[in-house]
């Protein structure tokens, strides 16, 4: 059995995060940014009178919020699980009412109890740098927002209504466009909805499309099935979601939420939304296939077809 370190259980929400240390019953909340970040782990190291190597921290993943959390313990050595809500919660068991001091304190309980079974969360090098260099890109954004949002200010006070409007548009203009772009930074890509004409990002929110590149809903869909189809692209992982060309809507006879993914690299895909986990597996299963060009059929059993 693998001697426990001290385990710091944290609820992460957008503005601060609930801590709480296991072994100390000790409770805390610090901001969710930098300085906090540092407060945190300060108190900590006095509390229990250790060394990071002697903790564990457990989160569940909040997307963006939890970010940067990752990034500074996989920078720093830090032992920690980015757990799916999911996860604890069965574990737990489904609590009603949202209390962050207690859910922080859930959180941890899950971590002492399952530790001897829990792996740490790694991340490779490549997606530490990736999730630092867009928190730096999104604070040059905001603040390139701030900065056309005084300049605004700043012309409607030394002018008269109707002069220098142009200027004022413009800046109007880049400030919608910072806007985008933030959001994009802050929520996953999802596909690109010719029907409306928009991106769609996770949590249901919908942009103006910008030059990249970004799977395509060519078809459009019934509402119920729509709704499904978008909470499912969410859980596509990013190696395989950018694989993915055209997303065509191919329902048959036996299966009214059937898909067709073109992928990028020249295979075809066949799924379902029953099936939709499975492509999260799709470079496991070509790079098993020797990289051959054909058809994956997951909508109704697993086998692939080789294209001539």
């Amino acid at each position: 059995m693998k001697k426990k370190p001290f385990i710091i259980g944290i609820d992460v929400s957008k503005a601060t995060l609930d801590v709480y240390i296991y072994q100390l019953e000790k409770h805390f909340v610090v901001s969710n940014n930098p300085k906090g970040y540092a407060q945190m782990l300060e108190m900590i190291i006095i509390a229990c009178n250790c060394k990071t190597k002697d903790l564990f921290f457990c989160f569940e993943n909040t997307g963006r919020y939890s970010k940067p959390l990752c990034a500074l313990f996989s920078s720093d050595g830090i032992a920690f699980l980015m757990s799916p809500a999911l996860d604890i919660k069965k574990s737990i068991g489904m609590v009603r009412g949202k209390n962050d001091k207690i859910d922080s304190k859930r959180i941890a309980t899950y971590a002492y109890e399952k530790y001897d079974k829990l792996k740490s969360t790694t991340l490779p090098n490549n997606n530490i740098l990736q999730i630092k260099s867009l928190l730096s890109l999104r604070e040059k954004l905001v603040r390139q927002k701030t900065a056309c949002k005084n300049g605004i200010c700043d012309l409607i006070d030394c002018f008269k209504d109707g002069e220098n409007q142009l200027i004022i548009d413009i800046q109007k203009r880049l400030i919608n466009n910072l806007n985008i772009e933030i959001e994009i930074i802050e929520k996953k890509i999802l596909f690109f909805d010719i029907a409306s004409n928009k991106l769609v990002l996770e949590g249901n929110h919908k942009v103006d499309p910008i030059n990249q590149s970004y799977p395509v809903l060519s078809d459009s869909l019934p509402t119920e099935i729509y709704l499904k189809f978008e909470k499912k692209m969410e859980l596509l992982e990013e190696d395989v979601l950018f694989k993915i060309s055209e997303i065509k809507y191919v329902p048959n006879e036996v299966d009214e939420e059937r898909f067709l993914f073109i992928m990028s690299d020249g295979n075809y895909v066949y799924l379902t939304l029953y099936t939709f986990d499975k492509v999260n597996k799709y470079n496991v299963i070509i790079e098993s296939l020797e990289k051959k060009r054909g058809i994956l059929y997951l909508d109704s059993g697993n086998y692939f077809k080789v294209l001539d």
